[in-house]
């Protein structure tokens, strides 16, 4: 244990501090608003206590001796970082500072997290984001692992140790490459597919599913299905004429309307977007903060879907 006989208080080096800037006592009691025989005993006590002599007393006259020069440096820092540790406090206690892990699937990473990425920055300028862009099954497990905050995907989301708020309603629709025989069509039934080649999101995915088990209910036949683990991917693909992508509203964003027609699809399959969170971890005030900014951009992307007549509703 270090002692260095120093058991002085920050009020005993506060006032060794403004006393070696003013070097007057009458003046340091008036801004300290105490009397000068307290500052008096208040300098003899911190001498006591480090063991060296600070000041050559000569009448009303203190003269800093040359310990109490080169101590001055030390005690200018300490109060810096006093200062320092004082405003990242009140950083954190009011929500301008801390840090974000964020997982989520990758179409939201083109319009929804950016957004809201960047109102939140505007808050707390400070604050540390780390973006995790996962396909689903990945999404779940970083959560589950604690390894993120929060993670943003489609359901249903049936995980053991996690919670779900759900956001955003939705539906799939189809991205259509402009010169496919379909991109006349208003709508695109499942059976209009048949015959063509479609990319589609993984069976391992909510949306995969649900598509998956609609086109086999529907009993479509003869589709060559492309699958992959993004909706970006998918629209990329459409974009370049491979095929007809089905995918969420969200990939509007990712470079989808360029190149292809955006159609309803039928039977309507409606998706849900949530924030999800470990069940175990806390939720801090800056996730909450994220999150009010997640459902305000969201609003603002509501009002650009309904522009092109494209489904979506905050929730």
């Amino acid at each position: 244990m270090v002692d260095f006989r120093l058991r002085a208080n920050l009020r005993h080096l506060e006032v060794f501090r403004l006393v070696m800037r003013t070097v007057n006592i009458t003046e340091t009691a008036r801004i300290l608003r105490i009397s000068q025989p307290a500052i008096s005993q208040t300098l003899r006590n911190l001498e006591q206590d480090l063991g060296i002599e600070l000041f050559n007393r000569g009448g009303r006259r203190l003269t800093p001796t040359n310990e109490a020069l080169a101590l001055l440096p030390e005690v200018e820092r300490l109060f810096s970082q006093l200062s320092t540790l004082e405003s990242r406090a009140n950083e954190l206690r009011d929500g301008r500072a801390g840090s974000l892990v964020i997982a989520t699937i990758p179409t939201l990473t083109h319009g929804l997290i950016p957004r809201a990425c960047a109102a939140l920055r505007k808050e707390r300028p400070r604050v540390k984001i780390e973006i995790h862009a996962s396909a689903f099954p990945e999404l779940t497990g970083l959560i589950k692992q604690e390894i993120v905050d929060v993670g943003f995907g489609y359901g249903p989301i049936a995980e053991y140790g996690v919670a779900i708020e759900p956001l955003f309603q939705t539906e799939l629709v189809c991205f259509v490459p402009e010169r496919h025989p379909l991109a006349r069509r208003k709508v695109l039934c499942a059976k209009d597919l048949e015959g063509t080649t479609i990319i589609a999101l993984r069976p391992t995915t909510p949306i995969g599913i649900m598509l998956h088990e609609e086109l086999e209910r529907q009993k479509v036949q003869n589709i060559d299905i492309l699958w992959t683990n993004s909706g970006s991917t998918a629209v990329g693909l459409a974009v370049q004429g491979v095929g007809v992508a089905l995918v969420d509203v969200m990939a509007l964003y990712a470079g989808g309307k360029q190149g292809v027609r955006i159609l309803p699809f039928e039977p309507r399959i409606p998706l849900v977007l949530a924030a999800v969170y470990s069940r175990h971890r806390p939720v801090s005030r800056g996730l909450v903060q994220f999150v009010v900014h997640i459902r305000s951009a969201l609003h603002e992307i509501c009002d650009d879907l309904h522009s092109y007549g494209l489904p979506g509703e905050v929730i």
